[in-house]
């Protein structure tokens, strides 16, 4: 996914390995090892597709570099009792995302949030995520059991937070994969639209799943909006089959 400008800095530089999917216009003309992908496919993980751009590229065997996901620890041993957390007795909720893929109903994460009550609620997010957390912190101000550390975690704090949790759910977005390289039980909520879904962006770890909208999705590169007939599938993912999966599940 490198820019053109970087592309061209590469061939400027005279590197004389340039390997790039031969997507763009300029990758035709900087890379001169290019690999042709068809990504929007969506048939396999961005974690073999890149692999297999790599092995292709430098003229390995298929499959011979061992495949692994990216594994994350903090090592730092942060006291979490500031926010009145023990480990593994808290569920790490994280609600929004950037919107390059569809999002679950906030009215779905209050649901959620409101009857999983067997471990003290953690929600997490960013100033770009105040669409979401603002519903959300209006139904819980001063809630017990709900926790609100958006904003105030640096990196380290939130790896730390996720892999000490019993479990994290989330939308297709970073905080779910770096949840996933930590080992915890991870659970993703994902977009039937093609260039969406599981196959292609979901969460590479050994304890993940991934719940998506049981329809045949027309759309291949965004939603269809009103023009199809699955409109709103979204909340087709239930609260209760959620609720169940993640807490059987630990």
């Amino acid at each position: 996914h490198a820019p053109w400008w970087l592309a061209l800095l590469l061939f400027l530089a005279r590197i004389p390995v340039r390997v790039g999917p031969k997507s763009q216009w300029y990758s035709f003309l900087f890379y001169n090892r290019g690999i042709r992908q068809k990504r929007s496919e969506s048939i396999q993980s961005e974690l073999e597709y890149n692999y297999s751009l790599v092995e292709q590229g430098l003229g390995f065997a298929d499959q011979e570099m061992g495949r692994q996901s990216l594994r994350l620890h903090s090592e730092k041993n942060f006291d979490i009792r500031k926010w009145n957390l023990e480990k593994q007795k808290y569920f790490v909720i994280h609600p929004g995302m950037a919107g390059s893929a569809l999002n679950w109903p906030i009215r779905n994460y209050i649901d959620l949030i409101d009857h999983a009550i067997r471990f003290q609620k953690i929600v997490t997010g960013t100033k770009t995520d105040e669409d979401f957390l603002t519903e959300i912190r209006s139904q819980f101000v001063n809630h017990p059991r709900v926790t609100f550390l958006d904003s105030k975690l640096n990196g380290d704090e939130l790896i730390f937070v996720l892999q000490n949790a019993a479990g994290v759910l989330a939308p297709s977005t970073g905080v779910l994969h770096l949840a996933a390289s930590t080992g915890v039980p991870t659970f993703g909520i994902y977009s039937p639209v093609k260039v969406q879904r599981p196959e292609r962006w979901g969460p590479q770890g050994a304890h993940t799943q991934v719940f998506v909208p049981e329809v045949l999705c027309p759309g291949e590169f965004e939603c269809l909006g009103r023009a199809c007939p699955h409109f709103n599938c979204m909340e087709l993912v239930r609260v209760d089959d959620v609720l169940k999966a993640a807490f059987l599940a630990l």
